[in-house]
């Protein structure tokens, strides 16, 4: 796979934003207020595309 760890890659490690939601069983408004509260979730992981 080109060099690449799928294991490590970010996207197959952390969740996304839903997930989270789900996760935790909040809904959208609580969710996403949460998810700005950086001293329960971290920042987001930013990942590039690789072309």
């Amino acid at each position: 796979m080109d060099g690449h760890d799928m294991s490590t890659d970010p996207r197959h490690v952390f969740l996304d934003a839903t997930d989270v939601m789900h996760r935790y069983g909040w809904g959208k408004t609580r969710g996403y207020q949460n998810l700005k509260d950086r001293s329960l979730v971290p920042a987001p992981v930013m990942t590039h595309p690789t072309l």
